[in-house]
């Protein structure tokens, strides 16, 4: 019995069909979980970038209208390549120091979600910049849902991102027309119904 189980230790022969059969499904998953691993940090990394590029383009303009909103969703809509749609929600918070509160100018969403309120901003104040009196900044809030091609221990999950930034060219981002002009009316603002799309590329 000694001599057999030496004779077993010893023994280096084997068949290469059967052995690949036993390690081929890890080696499989091993693979396909590299690549959902790989796509869905990917994926996380282009929401962020996404949102990023719409605050910063938003943040240069001065008044935006409808069209413009439509165009960042559009561009959203086509770097995100989710088969859900996304939502985008654009909107400008002011703040009051006399009493400590902030309040939503106006808010613009897409993709089938309710703008944001006075009564929303309890929830998500702890993320606001801190402010002086009557400054503004610009919030840009998005969320895509993401799906992996394969189970392979990642579940179906959401990207949100919750972008506020100042604006750069003007003391607040209209929507439509600015609250006060000067006096003499010399100075309009764009009409955003004119406003380039920013999802059109140069003929």
């Amino acid at each position: 019995m000694k001599r057999v189980l030496n004779r077993f230790r010893s023994e280096e022969d084997g068949n290469i069909s059967i052995e690949t059969l036993l390690i081929f499904p890890l080696l499989a998953w091993g693979f396909i979980a590299c690549f959902i691993f790989f796509d869905a940090y990917r994926q996380k990394t282009l929401n962020t970038r996404m949102a990023d590029t719409i605050a910063d383009v938003v943040s240069r303009e001065s008044v935006i209208g409808s069209s413009f909103v439509d165009g960042m969703y559009a561009l959203q809509q086509y770097l995100a390549r989710s088969a859900n749609a996304p939502y985008l929600i654009i909107s400008s918070i002011s703040y009051d120091s006399d009493n400590d509160e902030y309040n939503v100018e106006w808010s613009e969403p897409r993709g089938g979600v309710e703008k944001l309120t006075n009564a929303d901003i309890p929830n998500i104040v702890s993320q606001f910049p801190i402010l002086s009196s009557d400054d503004t900044f610009v919030l840009v809030q998005t969320k895509t849902d993401h799906a992996p091609f394969f189970n392979v221990g990642i579940p179906a999950f959401e990207l949100s991102e919750f972008i506020p930034v100042s604006p750069r060219g003007a003391p607040r981002v209209c929507f439509e027309a600015c609250p006060s002009t000067p006096a003499d009316g010399n100075v309009e603002p764009d009409d955003p119904g004119t406003a380039e799309d920013p999802t059109a590329s140069d003929q």
